[in-house]
């Protein structure tokens, strides 16, 4: 199947690139070298993910949880925690990570409302609670929209399809975010519709969920998981779960003043640009699986 889905993966660098170029040719300016690295980057790391994937067991939980742990350190930077701030969320990240783990799926939810809980009572029992109750609240809702989402990743390795179940997940995300970018910038149809990111248009967004949706038909196929309609409804509800995971990773760095949450990926930002919308789509996804 690994091999199936890399021949999916070249499918859409191939559409991808063909608009990339008729794109800039419109502008009349070449493709610069750094966008063709950030390509080429993340081809890598779509071969690499499906690769860790595969492998399943200790490998693609390790994995999901370094990621989910350094996603959160980006968090804390990003809200401005100081040291032992950032450690004490990171830390809370990963006891609901851990939970889904080695607990059940059901122990998630309560031990993250115990921890936004915790985060809240610290900030309003510090020292200088005018202070530190809003960046408790920022914390709060990190570990609302980072960590327990994420941590619906770590319930998919348990699965006996592990592999089809997470690459259509991942490749419809992806698939939704490149498009996003790619349609937005060619055809940016009501450019700023949305103020939280003035560079999003219509025209991105129908582009994502449209690319989003596409992408699920070809894996229908290929993997032969669910049927063309089911197929389409489950991508339709990925990629609008990914358009609002990355649209609240975007108003948490519009509201604290940055551009990127890392220098991690070449040319793609810290761990949690890349993979925000994956984080938050695989909550509702996990539990349409369960039906």
């Amino acid at each position: 199947m690994l091999l199936s889905l890399l021949g999916v993966i070249a499918a859409f660098y191939l559409v991808a690139t063909v608009l990339m170029v008729l794109q800039r040719r419109q502008a009349g300016v070449h493709v610069p070298r750094t966008t063709w690295r950030k390509f080429t980057t993340y081809a890598v790391l779509l071969v690499v993910v499906l690769a860790v994937a595969d492998l399943g067991g200790a490998v693609f939980l390790g994995v999901v949880l370094v990621a989910i742990a350094a996603a959160a350190r980006e968090v804390g930077r990003a809200i401005r925690l100081d040291r032992m701030g950032r450690v004490g969320f990171t830390i809370a990240a990963l006891i609901i990570a851990l939970v889904a783990v080695f607990g059940n799926r059901m122990a998630v939810y309560p031990m993250a409302t115990v921890l936004v809980g915790c985060t809240i009572l610290a900030g309003a029992t510090s020292a200088d609670p005018a202070e530190n109750i809003p960046k408790a609240a920022w914390a709060s809702l990190g570990l609302v929209v980072l960590a327990l989402p994420a941590a619906h990743l770590l319930l998919l390795e348990s699965r006996p399809d592990r592999l089809a179940a997470f690459a259509f997940l991942f490749l419809v995300v992806c698939s939704t975010d490149a498009f996003a970018e790619l349609v937005g910038k060619r055809w940016p149809v009501r450019r700023g519709v949305l103020p939280i990111s003035p560079n999003k248009s219509i025209g991105g967004l129908v582009g994502g969920i449209g690319g989003g949706i596409g992408m699920a038909l070809v894996l229908a196929v290929t993997i032969g998981q669910w049927t063309l309609l089911h197929a389409a409804v489950v991508g339709a509800v990925i990629a609008v779960a990914a358009v609002c995971g990355d649209l609240m990773a975007s108003s948490l760095k519009r509201a604290h003043g940055i551009k990127d949450f890392g220098r991690v990926l070449a040319d793609h930002g810290g761990v949690l640009d890349r993979f925000d919308s994956l984080f938050f789509a695989a909550l509702p996804y996990y539990w349409i699986l369960q039906r």
